[in-house]
This record gives C-alpha cells, sequence and structure tokens, in this order.
C-alpha cells in the first residue's frame, strides 16, 4: 500500500465515523452516548477517553468563541449526551462569564452541583459546526485513529 493509498484509506475512515457520530450522537434523541462511544473506541482502537475528550475538545472549540469565549463547559455522558455551561455561585458578582449571583432566578432553569449553576446548551443548534471541529480533530489525531 503506498502512503497516498493510506492517506485515502484513511480519509474514508474518517468520513465514516463521522456519518456515525453525527448520526447516532447529535441527531438521535434515543441513543445510549456510553455504547455508542465504547463501540466506536472498540472499532477505532482508541481508548474510550480518547474519544471523549475528542467530543469535548470538539464542543468547546464550537461553543467557546464570540461572546462565549470565557465559558467554562461540563460534560455528562450517560444514555445522552449533556452539556452544560458551568457558573460558579458567588454571593458577589465579578466575572458574569464564568460567576452567578446566589440569589439570581436563572438559577431554576438549571442544575445546581458542587456550588457550581449548570446551565443546559441544546445540543442540537450546534450540531453543525460541532461536526465540523470533530472533523477537524480527527485530522489531527490521524495517527491516533487508525
Amino acid at each position: 500500500m503506498t502512503s497516498r493509498d493510506f492517506v485515502c484509506v484513511v480519509k474514508q475512515k474518517m468520513q465514516s465515523l463521522l456519518r456515525i457520530f453525527y448520526k447516532q450522537l447529535i441527531l438521535t434523541e434515543n441513543n445510549n452516548t456510553q455504547q455508542f462511544i465504547r463501540q466506536l473506541a472498540e472499532r477505532e482502537g482508541v481508548s474510550e477517553e480518547k474519544i471523549k475528550e475528542i467530543i469535548m475538545d470538539s464542543f468547546c472549540k464550537s461553543y467557546c468563541k464570540g461572546e462565549n469565549i470565557g465559558a467554562e463547559l461540563h460534560f455528562e455522558f450517560d444514555s445522552r449526551l449533556l452539556v452544560y455551561r458551568r457558573y460558579k455561585i458567588v454571593s458577589e458578582l465579578n466575572d458574569p462569564e464564568k460567576e452567578i449571583a446566589a440569589d439570581n432566578k436563572s438559577l431554576k432553569s438549571g442544575q445546581v452541583k458542587d456550588g457550581y449553576f449548570l446551565l443546559p446548551l441544546d445540543v442540537k443548534n450546534l450540531s453543525l459546526s460541532i461536526n465540523q471541529e470533530i472533523k477537524d480533530r480527527l485530522r489531527k489525531d490521524v495517527g491516533e485513529i487508525n
């Protein structure tokens, strides 16, 4: 196999991986994210943590720009992928990008966990830009995912 053939095979594999990822993880409501990540990791010969890292990095790169540049994200990989914007709960607000006042009415619209407010993000509306970030990340990490 020539190096050109190898590159073509890797590109095809990445495109296939992206189609599967996009269809099963982003678009499907009732999936089991943990099972999907496990199967994908086994199929690609990498760790589950590596797949999760790619997903998290892709979300961060896609979401944390423009007005969200200072955002901190929290991820939960359960039966569904849940992504939250994370704010520290404080008595006096100093950094509105990373903090929320303890008396803020918005605290009712999310979860409070370990002194942080977790505001759920609409994963479906981010899916197109996230898909591109995942594709870029897979290209970068092609040495590990083959």
